[in-house]
């Protein structure tokens, strides 16, 4: 990995650390999900940075994939846990973090069972780990909290422009996943916890997209002003996600969703539902990202880096 790139993932690592502090102490319930959402994505932008995906709020046994569309009057409830999930990136190279927050006070212990899980997958990651012993430690931690991980969601590789690609790193131990961490890549660990049943269903809510880049040819298909809608997100985000707020100021809400309908129905663009967890429990979710170079291993959005 070039000097340039390492040093690409470290700034974003800081901007998404100083944006994590920013969440944290203005989070509350009252506000609305669109308030924060936009807040967060605000400062992130102040600080040098570049939105990875849109913001993800979810709430409850809301597991992950929601960020509020512009019409959203959505309040923040007082009960439940809130999972804050942003991303940045620096000249493509990402930065992906999470952390819970519980108003209720309730669900401590899955907000431990997440974090400790996280931390000590941290702990042992290095080149040449298997992926199992990783996975092995995030189960064992989460259900020594009387609590089950999300079986069906993952921790991930990032490449440039590319949020999840490349390996995964399931949270339950997976006989059929194997292999192990290879120096000079970024990946992000986010153990799931929740008290429910431990799997996500789709739910028929999609705020979330991204362009599919593996038919660019059917594009000339398209008549004029969907092309250059799809040129645009194409110019401003490659492969990122994004979400219709990011295009208040290109086009109105109502264009862009039927725009975007017409690319998902031709396969040009991807939509990523809401997950909910199918057992309808809590769930919690801390993230961080890692360098693993040859001689390293540097959680470059870990806050007690810096």
């Amino acid at each position: 990995m070039e000097e340039e790139e390492i040093q690409s993932y470290i700034n974003a690592g800081k901007i998404s650390i100083e944006a994590k502090k920013y969440a944290r102490s203005i989070a509350k319930p009252g506000m609305t999900f669109f308030e924060l959402a936009e807040k967060i994505e605000g400062k992130i932008q102040e600080l040098g940075g570049k939105l990875a995906f849109p913001c993800n709020l979810s709430f409850g046994h809301v597991a992950a994939h929601y960020s509020p569309l512009l019409d959203s009057e959505d309040i923040i409830p007082e009960n439940g846990i809130l999972k804050i999930d942003l991303g940045v990136h620096v000249n493509g190279f990402i930065a992906d973090t999470a952390f819970s927050i519980d108003f209720s006070g309730e669900n401590e212990n899955l907000l431990m069972a997440s974090k400790e899980a996280l931390e000590r997958a941290i702990d042992i990651i290095r080149p040449g780990i298997k992926i199992s012993e990783i996975s092995e430690i995030i189960e064992k931690t989460i259900i020594s909290y009387e609590a089950k991980p999300i079986r069906n969601l993952t921790g991930h590789e990032l490449q440039n422009y590319k949020l999840h690609s490349g390996l995964v790193i399931p949270n339950t131990k997976n006989l059929l996943v194997s292999g192990r961490l290879k120096p000079n890549i970024a990946i992000a660990i986010e153990p799931f916890a929740t008290n429910g049943a431990g799997v996500v269903i789709d739910s028929n809510f999609t705020a979330i997209y991204s362009l599919n880049l593996k038919s660019p040819h059917e594009t000339k298909k398209l008549e004029p002003t969907l092309r250059d809608f799809y040129r645009y997100i194409f110019d401003e985000f490659k492969e990122l996600p994004f979400n219709e707020r990011y295009f208040k100021n290109y086009i109105d809400k109502n264009t862009f969703r039927k725009n975007i309908a017409t690319l998902v129905s031709k396969k040009l663009a991807i939509g990523y539902p809401m997950l909910i967890e199918s057992g309808n429990g809590e769930v919690a979710q801390f993230e961080e990202s890692i360098l693993i170079l040859e001689k390293e291993v540097i959680p470059y959005t870990k806050e007690k880096r810096y």
